[in-house]
């Protein structure tokens, strides 16, 4: 009867620390946002809509270490999914959390995506550690489609690495997991990697077989693509055991699915189709499949294909056309010995042949703003040379005789202070004309019209002081001047330069005006509003960022503090679009862009100070 009991209680015991254990494993989910979780949940099938979420929610405060580690870590996880750029600084911030906590679960994923970081490095040792690592802890969790990533890309590191036997294992683990998570995509990849591995071990049947099962999955999903690519690889399998009639079999099979699906088939598949017709002498067929590949850019498919007619000519007695082939074989060939001197080499010529795109970019689009880079240097130099004149004629009149220099530098303070006056009135006319637009613009907003209407009034008000102080001004003026034979040179000058700097503020404004009347995408967004993709939001940012002197740069050097979103707010603010149109493009209401806006001004406020009697954040911000 004791042991009985004894027996009753232990059960007992265990079950209370199972419950206990799920139960502290789920409060960590069940606190979470709801944005958090919401993202967590569609992370796999829907990364883009998951980033949209967690970069249009609020951003957690840092004080609130478990919600902003997790923000940080599940951004982290949506751009490495949409193979977007990003530095490590987000995940160093879930790192530094969660490498401290027991949730097994967060700390593989941050293990795996650390390991991602370093292979993109070629750090690929640091890469094999972190992702053991993660093997120990995602083995505590039941999150199978995690658990198949990290042992898949254990299992390439292997094969980068020759260690095929450590490789099959890791991707037979990956099989496993694939095949708990249900999800077809995963099954069939872990097919096609052991299939890979088997083809590098020369095990041709294994191969094969792996490659078939990929295959047959891969009829049954929507996924042509990963059907077609694991068709073709498995020709190329058929093709290296000299199976041509296999081989060509399934080489159709995928020009057929590439035909129905319209999906461009590879230089690579033609060099196997070519090679293909080759081995079972059927020239012709041969002859236009090879042709059809050296279209591609890739040195290596060219230059196979190049060594394939040579061979193919040769054999005709075609010499010409051999002999012709082969230089050009040569010629790639050399081009291939420099690429594979050594890892550093390849390494270099990488970084080289990315900075060569950058350059070639940048030079399409230095080219194609060539008008706007001259008118900004003129502009520069313009500006530069009113400086300079000004220095020279401000020390030219420091020498004149002490007689008339108190009157000259009354009149030069006066001046100074009618030109500042007018350059404000200018200013607030233009205030007041962007001001109306606005106001016509957010009719529907009421809070907004009664606010920017008394703004209005208050600029005009000042409007009609400042004229009225200038005229008092040009009296004294007057009065100073009568007691002088003349106005000094310099004086007059001073004034000619105060028009001029006027004149070229003036005309600056006017041409950035005009850029941004005539960018089609600006247009679009203010004729045709609707939703702004992610991918859009980096064009409309290099776009103001050219036309408004690094606006969004100076802004964010500023106001550090302003996030992604908030400087979205500010560019469409600055484009002068009303609040349904910018509600419009950030798929929310017009209340909520207000709040928004609201927001923002805190932000700004927090670091310049309070804005001035005559001045919103709209007007702040067209200015800035």
């Amino acid at each position: 009867m004791k042991k009985v009991q004894y027996v009753l209680g232990m059960i007992v015991c265990c079950i209370i620390m199972l419950l206990s254990c799920s139960k502290s494993n789920d409060v960590s989910s069940s606190a979470l946002l709801p944005e958090l979780v919401q993202a967590e949940e569609i992370m796999y099938e829907s990364p883009d809509s998951a980033l949209h979420i967690l970069q249009t929610m609020p951003i957690p405060q840092p004080s609130d270490k478990l919600q902003y580690a997790t923000w940080a870590l599940f951004v982290t996880q949506a751009k490495y999914k949409l193979s977007l750029n990003q530095s490590d600084s987000l995940l160093n911030v879930a790192a530094s959390y969660f490498n401290k906590s027991k949730m097994s679960q967060r700390r593989a994923l941050v293990l795996y995506h650390q390991a991602g970081l370093k292979k993109e490095k070629k750090e690929y040792e640091k890469a094999q550690n972190l992702l053991l690592e993660a093997t120990t802890e995602v083995e505590k969790t039941d999150d199978y489609q995690l658990a198949h990533l990290v042992y898949a890309s254990l299992g390439g590191i292997y094969v980068y690495r020759s260690l095929l036997e450590y490789s099959l294992s890791a991707y037979n683990k990956a099989y496993d997991y694939a095949l708990k998570s249900a999800d077809q995509k995963h099954v069939i990849a872990s097919l096609v990697y052991l299939g890979r591995t088997y083809g590098v071990l020369r095990d041709v049947p294994k191969s094969i077989d792996y490659y078939k099962q990929a295959a047959n999955l891969a009829k049954e999903t929507p996924y042509h693509e990963i059907e077609i690519s694991t068709l073709n690889e498995l020709a190329s399998i058929y093709n290296k055991g000299k199976d041509f009639q296999s081989a060509l079999m399934y080489m159709n099979e995928v020009l057929e699915l590439c035909s129905k699906y319209s999906i461009e088939v590879s230089p690579q598949d033609y060099v196997v189709l070519g090679e293909i017709y080759k081995s079972l002498n059927k020239t012709d067929s041969a002859e236009f499949y090879l042709k059809k590949a050296l279209s591609t850019s890739n040195i290596y498919t060219r230059r196979g294909a190049c060594l394939d007619l040579f061979y193919l000519y040769k054999k005709n007695g075609n010499f010409k056309d051999a002999a012709l082939f082969l230089e050009q074989s040569w010629k790639l060939h050399d081009s291939i010995q420099k690429l594979d001197k050594s890892k550093v080499l390849i390494e270099m010529q990488e970084k080289y042949n990315q900075q060569k795109i950058i350059n070639e970019k940048n030079e399409i689009e230095l080219e194609k703003n060539n008008v706007i880079c001259r008118v900004l240097i003129c502009l520069i130099i313009s500006l530069v040379a009113i400086v300079v004149l000004s220095y020279f004629y401000q020390k030219k009149l420091l020498e004149k005789e002490r007689k008339i220099q108190d009157a000259e530098e009354m009149i030069r303070n006066k001046t100074i202070q009618i030109q500042e006056n007018e350059q404000i009135i200018n200013k607030n006319q233009k205030r007041i004309n962007d001001l109306y637009d606005l106001i016509n613009k957010n009719k529907d907003v009421h809070e907004q019209m009664e606010e920017q209407s008394k703004l209005l009034l208050q600029i005009q008000n000042y409007n009609i002081v400042l004229k009225n102080e200038n005229q008092v001004l040009l009296k004294d003026i007057n009065k100073i001047s009568s007691t002088l034979k003349e106005k000094s040179k310099e004086l007059t000058k001073l004034e000619i330069l105060s028009e001029e700097n006027m004149q070229l503020h003036d005309r600056e404004r006017f041409l950035s005006a005009q850029l941004v009347m005539k960018n089609n995408l600006f247009n679009s967004l203010k004729d045709k509003p609707k939703y702004i993709e992610l991918y859009q939001w980096r064009e409309i940012i290099e776009n103001i960022d050219m036309i408004y002197d690094s606006y969004t740069k100076r802004l964010s050097k500023l106001i550090p503090t302003l996030t992604e979103s908030d400087i979205q707010v500010c560019c469409l603010i600055k484009l002068k679009l009303s609040n349904p149109t910018i509600g419009t493009l950030l798929a929310i209401s017009p209340a909520s862009v207000s709040k928004r806006k609201m927001r923002l001004k805190e932000r700004i406020i927090q670091v310049i100070g309070a804005f001035n009697d005559c001045q919103t954040l709209d007007l702040w911000l067209w200015e800035f």
